[in-house]
């Protein structure tokens, strides 16, 4: 609590103390001048001395003690606020500890499943341009490119688990680019290679820069 408070507050207890005593003192008509005895505790023309005293050193002293268990309480409830803003900000710190944590493991993992989508499309690419009819493309790669559907179902549950820790337009990058990629057919790209091949390509490294800054930065971390 502010010290200047604290005087503010002794000071208009004083005066209230003064102000209240002495209104009821001069309410009672009933006491004469030479029957009226002396109040400690209000301003009388009539009091001695050793009352007056008696009176300032009793207010003073309820003054000082009222203003020292004030300070104490202030002081108190300042101390309780440093320790919970403590806690708070070691609370706050061990969050983004642990969003770091995630962003590097889940960037990781996008980039590892990117790769290996990457490989396959550049068999399938390859194989393609040979290729009279789809049926020409090698049993093998036709079976490695269909394996890829367990690598996207794991990529879509990596950027689900992300999205505390990406921007949400990065996000939804991502998202729009695996659902371009999911809905080529690479039987009509005989003769031709994959199907936008080279826009893909570009699309997965263009992500990937961004992971990489992602971590490195935290640019688009939330």
């Amino acid at each position: 609590m502010d010290a200047k408070i604290i005087v503010l507050f002794v000071a208009l207890f004083f005066v209230l103390n003064v102000t209240v005593t002495s209104i009821v003192a001069f309410s009672q008509d009933d006491i004469t001048e030479e029957t009226h005895t002396c109040s400690l505790t209000y301003f009388d023309p009539h009091c001695s001395p050793s009352g007056w005293m008696a009176f300032i050193l009793g207010d003073v002293v309820i003054a000082i003690a009222l203003g020292i268990f004030l300070h104490y309480l202030g002081s108190k409830s300042y101390k309780r606020l440093v320790q919970n803003s403590e806690r708070i900000d070691k609370i706050l710190k061990r969050s983004e500890e642990s969003k770091r944590r995630l962003l590097v493991f889940n960037s990781q993992l996008l980039k590892n499943n990117f790769s290996v989508m990457l490989m396959n499309m550049g068999l399938m690419n390859m194989a393609l341009n040979k290729a009279k009819v789809y049926e020409d493309v090698p049993q093998n790669i036709r079976e490695n490119y269909r394996s890829l559907q367990p690598v996207l179902s794991r990529t879509h549950n990596t950027i689900g688990s992300s999205v505390d820790v990406l921007d949400p337009l990065f996000i939804a990058e991502i998202q729009s680019f695996m659902t371009r990629f999911e809905k080529i057919k690479p039987a009509s790209g005989v003769g031709k290679g994959f199907p936008e091949y080279e826009k893909i390509k570009n699309d997965i490294v263009h992500i990937t820069e961004k992971l990489d800054k992602a971590v490195g930065t935290g640019e688009v971390l939330k």
